[in-house]
């Protein structure tokens, strides 16, 4: 018996496993579910075949049951071999890891901003405090006011990508 499975990704969703993606071997048409005893029996059929007999194409017609079965066995013992499973499980682990530490660094990037915020505004209060800087001075204000915003928005962002690690289910 010689079917056609596409080697392409297709998504659909229905009650027959290989909907879209079997084809005839003879003439390369969709296999197409066809039944039989008022749907008891289930087949895939060429659809060229159903549609023009003999005639059309040479192509099987197969019991749905059991090339679903054949092609479910092969899945499970190429695809799913222990040692596949592990390189792709491990491949998943070693990504996660490294969001992980993209997103650790990310926190503490925007934690050295605030804090930085934080040096350059004491800074500001210090020089005021001592006479160098005068309060009364618009582009002085301008400035406090736009290093408040950065270190304010530095650390409401650290605090929401602290937050999304915490509430990650993998937490990683």
């Amino acid at each position: 018996m010689t079917i056609v499975v596409a080697q392409q990704s297709v998504i659909i969703s229905g009650p027959t496993l290989l909907t879209g993606i079997c084809f005839c071997a003879a003439c390369g048409m969709a296999m197409t579910l066809r039944t039989g005893k008022g749907g008891r029996y289930r087949y895939y059929t060429c659809s060229t075949k159903a549609r023009q007999g003999e005639t059309g194409c040479k192509g099987r017609t197969v019991p749905m049951d059991k090339l679903d079965r054949v092609v479910a066995d092969h899945i499970e013992h190429r695809l799913l071999q222990p040692k596949r499973l592990e390189e792709i499980l491990s491949s998943v682990l070693h990504r996660r890891g490294e969001r992980a530490e993209r997103r650790t660094t990310h926190i503490a990037q925007l934690r050295k901003r605030a804090s930085e915020g934080d040096a350059k505004l004491k800074r500001l209060y210090d020089a005021i405090e001592n006479g160098v800087a005068d309060l009364s001075d618009p582009m002085l204000k301008d400035r406090i006011v736009e290093l408040k915003a950065i270190r304010d928005q530095a650390r409401a962002d650290a605090e929401r990508a602290q937050d999304a690690i915490k509430r990650s289910p993998s937490k990683s």
